[in-house]
């Protein structure tokens, strides 16, 4: 066999990373824009859902590892409850502007020679099929990157380090 053909077969065997960001719950904390609309508590519930929803989606995606990536202090445990429901590790964001935490968290699968798959948990349209989609892209392509409605992008997908990817964003 080739070389070229070597490396391209052992890329595509490379070990599948899920991180899953999210905030811990909590009343007046999460989906503050949509409370103003709703109420903080009815804001709180949709937001749980979304990140159950989420979560859920590991059942039907193909991946070695799973991380559930948090923004906050999990006091009441209900993220390590469900991290451990949805097979998820726990692990926390860094400080920093949303493109530093992405990169952050990133950064670990990479280096360990992972491709990775990284998801807000507020995408009620997102199906196991969107991520186990990126993972395949993943194979012979750089960078993954599913955009949103709102002119952001929801799912970001790496097979190597871009660091420039996450630098000099309007995070909004």
């Amino acid at each position: 066999s080739c070389i070229a053909c070597t490396i391209a077969v052992n890329r595509n065997m490379r070990a599948r990373c899920l991180v899953v960001f999210a905030r811990v719950p909590r009343l007046g904390a999460v989906k503050t824009r949509l409370a103003k609309d709703i109420g903080e508590a009815q804001a709180l519930d949709a937001y749980r859902c979304m990140l159950t929803s989420t979560l859920a989606l590991r059942k039907g995606v193909q991946v070695d590892q799973a991380v559930l990536c948090l923004e906050g202090q999990d006091d009441q445990q209900e993220c390590l409850r469900l991290a451990s429901t949805y097979d998820f590790e726990l692990a926390l964001q860094v400080q920093g502007h949303l493109g530093a935490r992405m990169q952050a968290a990133c950064a670990g699968p990479l280096a360990a020679g992972s491709v990775v798959v990284l998801v807000g948990c507020d995408l009620p349209t997102l199906q196991a099929k969107d991520l186990n989609d990126a993972f395949d892209a993943l194979a012979t392509h750089d960078a993954v990157i599913a955009p949103t409605e709102d002119g952001g992008y929801g799912l970001v997908g790496l097979s190597r380090a871009i660091p420039d990817l996450f630098a000099e964003q309007c995070w909004g």
